[in-house]
């Protein structure tokens, strides 16, 4: 331990070491069962299971590290990996809860959290500074050399503080501040179990991109192939266009059944590389960049927890360093041809174990009817885009009178059919059928006739971040595909087509871009099937976060917008900022305005951006005002924020889109003191204890403090209690205690008791 520290210091940090060596004594020799790299050592005194690994999902960013079982009980020595000296300490009660940072002699860093309790040289620096500061909750840098450690000795004790059950988190940093997978570097475990797969999923990435003939994620089951560690997709997905490859994994260690991450994927395609991601190291601002890796909008969707196996636009992660290409699969136009392929995905652990899929792919597009021209009375002329038309299979319908009922064909080549008409007043129906058994969109064709009532036509749009989808739906059958204009920003009107869904629905997709703001502009003309025209216009606000520059997208009220600066996007992406009716929160907490709904919640931001939400002029104040995210029914989560006078709004924070409102919590924290007004205490007494407890949005535990005769002094978290532990006894006489709370809106509450001291 330091010289620095003093007599009594260096005693108390014996009887510690001695204490915990004979409370804790190792169940087993940790070298039989660890290999450990240089000069670092196992950092528990027990040969306790790794639970979860380097680079693996967690909510808002990667597991920087890797976490140790320790069987639920708290309190197993820690040790020092080598020669140290305390860089950082950290007392909060959420998060990592007690941590402790350690500086190696090479400038190395080396971070334990959850802990229980420190090593008794760096208690008393943290006791210093809560008393120094007045508060439990500290993050300081000790000076350098303050507090060292050689190789082995206990720098605390495991434990649960923070979130989580009893375990230990450690980090390690370079000295150049790289995160690093320890598992790579420095430690190995027993492990002989390679990785489990439990599905592919295949993605259209772009708007013309299709999977068994449908712009829709496709899940692919797959199969372990008997004892061997080879596993085979179990159908071969028809594919065009740009398709991104996910998987859902995930990894065992022998020493224990918990599911943890991959260290190495890698993917293949007719033996080609073209994508590689290692799990080996990264710089700290590329820690919240998880969603580049994993793919939220699958998880939304009830894919599972999904690694992409490509990457995204911007995507500039250490993990992808040496990567032969970007993963996507280019199905045609210039990259995988058409007709049959086989892709293989590698799936390694730290250990080396590695399981391989097989997926073979049909590039394959789907035919499309171009157009159909009658050149006699049963003689059809249609157009085919495909491969191989001659070799398409068509089927031919007609609808009159409400029911559609199959007709008779005949083929005679390439192009003409013969097909027994019904007559003008009916609409017919084309399918065509490939080789493959992939089917063109419908096609619809009737006579066009301007006689008739007026047609109800409504269209709508539904923003993909980066393009836009437009809908168009008729009350009656529609003759033909609606003629369809399209103006982005000021640059003129040009034409554009439609697909059929159905006989009265419609659709198309545009690509979006700045310079189309402030809006594109549609106008659709429609002919009825049974005689009869109709109009409709639509207006698509272009709303860009753009990458450059600032950005501003408010809703159509003007009562809520995001706001972000330059580089907050991987791409630029368009947003959608909708109105809607959210249900009643309950727990004390009052609804103030509607629902705002920014999407598409898919879009990914590379950095927070500022969200802004009005508080309604009926408001008479915007105490206990939050921005709330809402996560269906009851579930209404507080953002940090705070009321900007000038524009009379709350200002959060927000890393992801989705629904947002504004509430009030009605009621403060409940706050009370164990002792009661005019108590007498023994001089003896060794602590204070309170409590503080709120049923809206909870206590926020960095406003929680304690005032002795209005000095602050440090209340830490103890189970359900705040509780000061006296270095001194109280003086004589009477004493004030004050506990004071804060909920996450702001709403305070306190407490005050007056006791003698005998």
């Amino acid at each position: 331990m330091s010289h620095h520290m003093n007599a009594a210091a260096r005693t108390l940090s014996f009887l510690f070491l001695a204490l915990a060596a004979f409370l804790f004594p190792a169940v087993a020799d940790p070298h039989s069962v660890i290999s450990f790299g240089d000069s670092l050592l196992w950092p528990l005194a027990i040969p306790a299971k790794v639970t979860s690994t380097f680079g693996e999902y967690r909510r808002s960013h990667f597991h920087a590290g890797l976490d140790f079982s320790t069987s639920g009980v708290s309190g197993y020595p820690l040790r020092a990996l080598g020669p140290c000296t305390v860089w950082r300490v950290k007392v909060d009660p959420r998060g990592y809860g007690k941590l402790l940072g350690l500086q190696m002699s090479d400038g190395s860093r080396v971070t334990y959290a959850h802990m229980k309790r420190f090593a008794p040289g760096v208690e008393a620096c943290v006791r210093q500074m809560q008393d120094q500061l007045g508060h439990c909750m500290v993050d300081f840098y000790p000076e350098p050399g303050r507090v060292t450690f050689e190789a082995g000795d206990i720098v605390g004790t495991s434990g649960s503080s923070g979130v989580g059950p009893a375990h230990l988190h450690m980090e390690i940093r370079t000295p150049d501040g790289e995160v690093v997978n320890p598992l790579v570097r420095w430690y190995s475990v027993p492990d002989s179990v390679a990785p489990t797969v439990y599905r592919l999923v295949l993605s259209p990435l772009n708007s013309s991109a299709l999977i068994n003939g449908r712009a829709a994620p496709v899940s692919v089951r797959v199969r372990k192939d008997g004892e061997s560690d080879r596993w085979s997709a179990l159908t071969t997905p028809q594919v065009c266009g740009e398709i991104g490859l996910s998987v859902r994994a995930v990894d065992r260690i022998n020493s224990g059944g918990d599911r943890v991450g991959l260290y190495r994927l890698r993917v293949e395609i007719d033996g080609e590389p073209i994508f590689r991601r290692e799990y080996g190291a990264f710089p700290e601002d590329q820690l919240r960049l998880i969603e580049l890796v994993y793919d939220n909008d699958l998880l939304r969707r009830g894919f599972g927890r999904c690694e992409r196996l490509y990457k995204l636009p911007g995507d500039h992660l250490r993990f992808h360093e040496g990567s032969p290409g970007d993963g996507v699969l280019r199905a045609g136009l210039g990259g995988l041809d058409y007709g049959p392929h086989s892709v293989d995905i590698f799936l390694e652990d730290a250990a080396g174990n590695c399981s391989a899929v097989t997926l073979p792919l049909l590039v394959n597009y789907p035919p499309e009817v171009v157009g159909i021209e009658w050149a006699g009375p049963d003689t059809l002329v249609m157009d085919v885009r495909d491969e191989d038309p001659g070799r398409c299979i068509a089927s031919f319908a007609a609808k009159s009178r409400g029911k559609w009922r199959p007709l008779e064909s005949r083929h005679l080549d390439t192009q003409r059919w013969i097909v027994r008409w019904q007559g003008p007043d009916a609409l017919l129906s084309v399918h065509v059928k490939d080789p493959m058994g992939v089917s063109s969109r419908p096609f619809y064709r009737g006579e066009a006739r301007a006689e008739g009532d007026d047609v109800a036509v409504e269209a709508s749009y539904e923003l993909e971040g980066t393009y836009v989808r437009i809908t168009l739906r008729s009350a009656r059958d529609l003759a033909q595909a609606p003629q369809t204009f399209v103006c982005p920003g000021s640059l003129g009107f040009s034409p554009a087509s439609m697909w059929a869904q159905d006989e009265r629905t419609y659709g198309m997709e545009l690509l979006l871009f700045p310079q189309a703001a402030p809006e594109f502009r549609l106008v659709f003309l429609v002919n009825a099937a049974d005689g009869g025209v109709g109009k409709a216009e639509l207006c698509v606000p272009v709303s860009p976060l753009a990458m450059s520059g600032n950005s501003l997208v408010r809703s159509d009220d003007g009562q809520a917008w995001v706001a972000a600066g330059p580089d907050a996007v991987f791409q630029d992406t368009y947003l959608r900022v909708d109105g809607r009716a959210l249900p009643h929160p309950g727990n004390g907490l009052e609804l103030l305005t509607a629902g705002y709904r920014f999407s598409p919640e898919s879009a990914l931001l590379k950095g927070p951006v500022m969200i802004g939400m009005r508080v309604p002029a009926e408001s008479a104040t915007s105490e206990g005002v939050g921005i709330f995210r809402w996560g269906g029914g009851e579930d209404y989560r507080p953002l940090p924020g705070t009321f900007d006078a000038e524009s009379d709004a709350m200002l959060g924070s927000i890393d992801e889109l989705g629904t947002f409102a504004l509430l009030r919590d009605q009621f403060p924290p409940t706050v009370r003191l164990e002792h009661r007004d005019g108590a007498t205490l023994a001089r003896q007494t060794i602590h204070i204890k309170g409590y503080a407890a709120d049923r809206g949005t909870g206590v926020d535990p960095a406003s929680v403090q304690m005032y002795v005769d209005e000095r602050p002094v440090p209340a830490c978290p103890e189970g359900a209690a705040w509780v000061h532990r006296l270095t001194e006894p109280l003086d004589a006489g009477e004493h004030v205690i004050r506990l004071e709370a804060r909920d996450k809106v702001g709403n305070s509450a306190s407490a005050d008791v007056r006791v003698r001291v005998r």
